[in-house]
């Protein structure tokens, strides 16, 4: 969503390039999903 969505994406670069996969990135690493899992495919 984060990354995907370009409203997500556009809100948090404003505040700092590349947080939008910052966010993603931790939110699979506290979630422990992997980038691959069908979940992420919707």
């Amino acid at each position: 969503m984060y990354v995907d969505d370009e409203r997500f994406t556009a809100y948090y670069y404003k505040r700092q390039p590349r947080m939008a996969e910052f966010l993603r990135d931790a939110v699979l690493n506290y979630t422990g999903l992997k980038k691959e899992h069908k979940f992420w495919l919707k």
